[in-house]
């Protein structure tokens, strides 16, 4: 195992670098702190942002972090569709749709997982039927969006149902498990954009805070 480190200034300013060479005990003592310090990090960089089970919303990111963004006119930003923190192990299918305000375009959809048995989705409406059941984790990507932005205004995203929704009486995303349709919820960001109901947001200019039950009211109440 090799180490570098600086060991001080030569002629002329510039930093020294020096090699070291580790075996051994000296080795594994340095590596396995180390490896850990790694994986905590990448952890905490990864997780989601909202704690709520059986989610689902609009990030700028495949952790589901990441709600709101800067960009500059005529930048490609991608957007992803993601089922946050399931209950269940595995999905046959999802529903929803989702709707953009503000000076941009859609310059492509893709949607995500294994090929479909059913799949009668448009722009902004998604149905799929897979094939196969598909694997859930705690940040399952169904879709990425590229969105083209066009000025610097700001740009919103809603998440809803599809209409007519598969399940009579609700609004809202649908997953299928066990070959039932399941209702989500959507998680949004109070007066994100200027209003509620909002997802997400490019070159948001508002204040914002997450404080609907939906979101980030779980974090909150451990700190009060």
């Amino acid at each position: 195992m090799y180490i570098y480190g600086r060991v001080g200034p030569v002629a002329g300013g510039r930093p020294q670098l020096r090699q070291w060479t580790l075996t051994g005990d000296t080795a594994m003592k340095i590596l396995i702190p180390t490896c850990i310090l790694i994986f905590v990090l990448a952890s905490a960089a990864g997780a989601v942002v909202d704690p709520s089970t059986n989610r689902m919303s609009i990030f700028f990111d495949t952790s589901a972090d990441t709600f709101e963004v800067q960009a500059t006119p005529f930048q490609v930003v991608p957007a992803y569709v993601i089922l946050t923190n399931p209950d269940f192990t595995t999905l046959e299918g999802y529903e929803f749709a989702y709707e953009i305000e503000g000076s941009q375009m859609v310059a492509g959809q893709e949607l995500r997982g294994p090929k479909p048995l059913l799949d009668v989705s448009t722009v902004g409406t998604v149905v799929q039927q897979l094939g196969v059941p598909w694997a859930t984790t705690a940040a399952t990507v169904l879709a990425e969006i590229q969105v083209l932005v066009l000025d610097s205004d700001p740009i919103a995203f809603t998440l809803h149902g599809t209409e007519p929704n598969t399940i009579d009486t609700w609004v809202g995303p649908v997953v299928w498990v066990d070959r039932k349709a399941l209702a989500i919820q959507t998680t949004f960001w109070d007066s994100l954009a200027g209003r509620p109901g909002i997802c997400a947001a490019i070159n948001n200019t508002d204040p914002h805070l997450p404080t609907d039950e939906a979101s980030w009211g779980t974090v909150k109440s451990l700190y009060r």
